[in-house]
Order: C-alpha cells, then structure tokens, then sequence
C-alpha cells in the first residue's frame, strides 16, 4: 500500500510494529504538518512546538514522505542529523516506505579534497567506499594537516578545471543529495543556499529544487543564519593566504609585498590580542576604533598591489569555456582567495559603515577575531525563503522545537525570523511533570546575585551542596560563566570527592563528548558545566536527577550583536522595551532548554533548581510562565522530601 497520509502510516506501523500505539501529541503534530505540506492550511509556514518525548522528528518525517515531493531538512546539531540519517529515515524507509533515498550533505571543507591532497606532505589514504570525511582517514591527522588536504569555497577551481573533478567526494555527495528525496543537511548550509538563490534570483542553488523545507531545533535559526551572513577574518586566514600566493606568484616584487602584508597583519592582530590580555575580568568584545580602522586601512592598501600580481601571474588552473560569454575563463584558486580577502578587509574600514554590526572579539583559545554580522535577520529571510519575489510558488516550510514560544506564544521566535504570517502550533508533552519533577526556586528574601554579589557566591555554593546531597549525585550544575563555575568547583569538588562522588569540570583538557559520556556513565557524578550543557545532550534516567542553574543567564549587555537589537527594540518601541521584548525572551528560551535536560523520558524524575531570587519577581512571571509545569517548591526540606518519595517507590 502506497502511503498518502499520516492515518495509512499508522495503520501500516501497527502493522509491522507489535504493541505499536500511537502518541496523541505526535499524532496532533503529524496531522498538522500533513495539512500545511499538502496545501489545506492558512499559511505556508507553520510553527511547531513539540516537547521532549513527543517524537518530533517522525511527526514530521512521515506526512514529508508521504507528500511524494523532494523535501530538505536543515538541523544545528551532528547529533540529530545522525540520529535522523541513521536511525529514522532507514526505519521508515524498512517500514513503510521502501522507495525512499535520502542523504545527508555537509560543507565543502568537510571532504577531503584529492587536487589539495595530491599537493599536500600530509597523508591522505581514506577508507575504501567512504564518504572521505575526516573521520574516514585511516591515517589521522591534525587541524594544521586537514587544512592541507581539504578546501573551501574559494579553494575549489570548479568541476571543469579539477583534474579530479571525476572522482571529488564533495561533488559525489553533492550528487547523491541532489537525487535524494529527502536530504539532510545543517541550518548553516541551508543558510547559504538561500543566501545563493537571493544572490542568483532564484536561477540557481546549492540544495537544488525542493517542495518542502523542515528545520528541526528552529529556536537557533535566527543566530545560525546571522552568523552564516557575518564576516570572520582572523590572522591565520590572512597568513595561510599569503603563504598560498608565495608559491604562486613568480614577479620579483611580488614577496616584498608578502612581506608587508605579513608584518602589518601580524602587528595589528597579535597587537589586539595583547590589548585584551591586559583587560580585567572576562572582556571578550570590542568596538574598533580610529586606530583600528587606520591599521586595517594600511592592510588593505598593502593587498591592492597583490592583487595585481595575481592577475599577472602564470595561473597553473586550466581554462573553462563559459557558454554565457564565449570565451575561456579561469577558476583561479589564488585570484577567488585573494579578492574574498580585500572584500572581506574592507568592511572594517570604513568607520561610518550602518550596514552590519562590527566588532572584535577573543576567541575560546585567545585568538582574535574580526567580526561583522546583521543585527537582525528577518529580512533575509523574508526575501529569500518566505516571499522571495522570484518564486510564484515557495515551498512549504516546517519550523519545530521544544522551545519557540514565550509564555506560549511564538511572536518573539516568529518576529526574529521575519514571519508574519504563518499558523503556530504547541502539542504540549508527554511527560506528567506534576508527578515527575519539582522546580526549586529560593525565597525573594535570599541574597541576589546582582546587589549582593559577595554575599550570594558563598550561600549559592551552600544550596548546591545542599542540593546535591538530597539528589545523591547525578547532579548537572549550570553556570552562566566561566569564572563562576570554576570558582564553584573549588569550593565544593573536595567535599563531593569526600562524599563519594566524582567532581567533572567542563574545559578540563576534555571534550564536550568524552565529558558526557563519563558523567553518562557514573551515575553518582557531579559536572560543573556552562551554556554549551544547556542544549543538545541527553542525559537519560539515573543520570542527571538534579539540574542546578546558578542564576538567570541574563543576556551580556555589550555583546555588539544583542546590543543593536536592543538599540533598535528602543528606538521602535521606546525606553524600556528592549527589556521586555528582548531581555526575557532570551533568558525564557535558555531556562526552557536548560529545564529539558532534566526530563528525557516517562520514567525520569528529578529537580531543577534556580539559585536566584529574582525568578519570583513580578517582572519574571513570563519566564516562570514559558518554563514546564513542575510544582515550584521554596525550601531544601521540600527537595529532600521529593527525593525521599522517589526512593520509596523505587522499591
């Protein structure tokens, strides 16, 4: 039977699945993306907000597949492109669909590219019939290795000038997604393919054509595509270019002009990150000044001339004949790197720009970064996937989460991303959080982070080991920075090692993954961790029976981005509104993926716990509002009382 409809999809799995019973929210969600893919809906985009647990992906996999059209479907995280390539789309293609393709693209630089490879002193041998990614090196190499035996956009000459154009794992994938009925691909990449189909007027793309577009955890879509429109130059790009060119170019003034450039860039990068080596506390942004600009000036001034060396210079690409102008042309790696260099140099130039928002920052490794982006990108999107005007028919649009809505509405979600018209929908959860989780927030009367900053540190380390005492470990410890969670650690790590448990400190020479499979594995450890722990892990049962947030992750207030968003709320709505309609909806959104790694299936059960007073203040009733219904309790004797009853019916 050929499947057309969320209800023949069921009636099939009950079919194949023995016990199989269908789950309403997942069933309310299917129905209502079935209904705006096949056209019987208001709008063409529709908003979902689909809880841990309800089975998001299948809810909207199937009635895609069923609509018999190509579909793309864009996710942030490596963990759900896997699960979904891996995991559902093959059980839905064994089940109910047997004539489905799908296939997962990644970025060009995610390949090993065989002409760079060919070039390169590092080792290349790839695994017989793989993808040739870097996992699929049978020898490993390092970061400076990888760069050497893979490309970018700029580094490609085109399939015409490749002499391995036949045999390129880039273009290989690329084929097998354009053929594939469904593909999976990260929000990044979807960025650019619209960002090329706005450059093109829709007359060409990467992605290719497509009747549905799906993108799974849309609460990070606006600041995905905000960053897929920004503008990053770092000393190392400027550096591996120029080394690239010393090979390249054969004029004999060609490496004095190297040379400058290297000196220039050299002193003004390594200059920057000195400035912020001398700052107090954790400065991580800065404006560009006058002295900036004229620094960056001399850059570009120094590049002028190479530009036209390259120009000059006996390019080794081969020729492709363009069938538009009728003459040859050449795909040359050095001239495409070179110009995307000056025209990425420019926009720090000119002070007066209003364009972009421009800045520099400091990045995890102390490494400076010179960053443009839009403050918004509603806009964009607008232009290019909502009402592009080059299309007479866009494609239907999913966007899902577990977190869209404010206080269970989606207009702050909706405005950031440029949607004025579209159909929303929240299907609830499965889970009784009544019956399966408390939410501890301590009294107004308790010290605050903001007024009494020294009295607070010492009383919050209190709560936690409180806290963690009642859980019995299995404790996940959130903080809004790094200073706090360190300086928490030294506080509490001997007690917890005296108790019995195991300390872990993210940032500890370990990465985010090994970390989380040890705390996975000891069910009675406690992980000191940051933001990056508030979203995409999963930590299932026993293991994370206590989630600890030390205060309400306020936005940083000069971080260049917020801040012109902010600037442009006030402006439209007046003083005060970029609180209220900026402030909270960020904080709302963070605290509901921060609450989500706490309940993970029917069977979990534990607390969360809010360490700052201020989450009983009037103002803060939206966010109490957008958070899961958990009874609020306001003492550690509650808490020890909860975990109490859990013992009791764990026999």
């Amino acid at each position: 039977m050929t499947i057309k409809t969320w209800d023949q999809a069921e009636t099939g799995l009950a079919k194949v699945w023995p016990g199989f019973q269908s789950r309403p929210q997942q069933r309310q969600m299917g129905l209502a993306v079935q209904q705006t893919i096949s056209g019987n809906s208001r709008h063409r985009v529709r908003l979902v907000q689909a809880g841990c647990g309800v089975g998001k992906s299948v809810g909207y996999l199937i009635p895609a597949i069923a609509s018999g059209g190509r579909t793309v479907i864009a996710v942030s995280t490596k963990a759900l492109q896997e699960q979904l390539f891996n995991k559902d789309l093959p059980t839905l293609r064994d089940t109910l669909f047997p004539d489905l393709t799908f296939a997962m693209l990644k970025g060009r630089s995610n390949y090993v590219c065989l002409r760079a490879a060919a070039r390169s002193s590092s080792p290349c041998a790839v695994a017989p019939g793989s993808a040739g990614e870097r996992s699929d090196l049978l020898v490993p190499v390092d970061d400076a290795g990888w760069r050497e035996i893979s490309t970018d956009a700029d580094g490609c000459v085109g399939r015409n000038a490749c002499p391995f154009s036949d045999e390129c794992f880039s273009e290989k994938a690329r084929r097998e997604a354009l053929a594939a009925r469904v593909l999976i691909v990260n929000t990044s990449l979807l960025t650019q393919d619209l960002r090329f189909r706005g450059m093109t007027r829709g007359k060409a793309s990467l992605l290719g054509d497509f009747d549905t577009m799906i993108v799974d955890e849309a609460h990070e879509m606006a600041d995905i595509v905000a960053d897929g429109l920004s503008t990053r130059l770092t000393l190392r790009r400027i550096t591996d270019c120029l080394a690239k060119l010393t090979y390249h170019l054969d004029s004999p003034s060609a490496p004095a002009w190297v040379e400058q450039m290297n000196s220039l860039s050299s002193s003004y990068f390594n200059g920057a990150r000195a400035w912020f080596e001398q700052q107090k506390g954790e400065v991580r942004t800065a404006e560009l000044s006058e002295d900036d600009h004229k620094a960056l000036g001399a850059m570009v001034d120094a590049l002028a001339p190479l530009l036209g060396e390259v120009a000059r210079a006996r390019c080794s690409c081969e020729p492709i004949f363009d069938p538009e102008t009728g003459q040859d042309t050449t795909a040359c790696e050095f001239a495409r790197r070179t110009d995307s260099l000056m025209s990425d140099l420019s926009k720090f130039c000119d002070p007066d720009s209003t364009a972009d928002v421009v800045w520099m920052e400091r990045d995890n490794r102390g490494s400076v970064v010179l960053r443009t982006s839009p403050a918004e990108v509603g806009g964009f999107l607008n232009a290019v996937a909502w009402n592009p005007a080059y299309l007479d028919e866009p494609c239907r649009t999913i966007l899902c989460s577990a977190t869209l809505g404010v206080g269970g509405d989606f207009t702050y979600t909706a405005r950031r991303l440029g949607l004025s018209a579209y159909d929303g929908l929240d299907v609830g959860t499965p889970f009784d959080y009544n019956r399966q989780a408390r939410l501890y927030l301590p009294p107004a009367s308790a010290p605050s982070p903001s007024k009494q900053r020294e009295e607070w540190k010492p009383w919050a380390s209190d709560q936690m080991s409180e806290l963690i005492d009642a859980a019995g470990g299995g404790a996940l410890l959130l903080f809004t920075s790094t200073s706090a969670m360190r300086e928490a650690h030294d506080r509490l790590a001997r007690g917890l090692a005296h108790s019995g448990m195991t300390p872990m400190l993210q940032s500890n020479g370990v990465d985010n993954r090994d970390l989380a499979r040890q705390f996975t594995a000891d069910t009675h450890s406690v992980l000191f961790a940051t933001r990056s722990f508030m979203t995409g892990v999963d930590f299932a049962g026993d293991t994370c029976r206590l989630v600890v947030i030390d205060k309400m992750p306020f936005p940083v207030p000069d971080e260049p981005v917020f801040k012109a968003r902010c600037a442009a709320t006030v402006q439209r709505f007046g003083p005060g509104s970029d609180f209220r309609r900026v402030s909270i909806p960020e904080m709302s959104l963070v605290l509901v993926q921060a609450f989500g790694r706490l309940i993970r299936t029917v069977s979990d059960r534990g607390v969360v716990a809010i360490l700052d007073p201020r989450m009983r203040a009037g103002w803060a009733a939206t966010i109490r509002r957008s958070l899961p219904p958990a009874p609020v309790v306001g003492s550690i004797d509650e808490v020890r009382d909860f975990y109490a009853q859990l013992t009791l019916s764990a026999f």
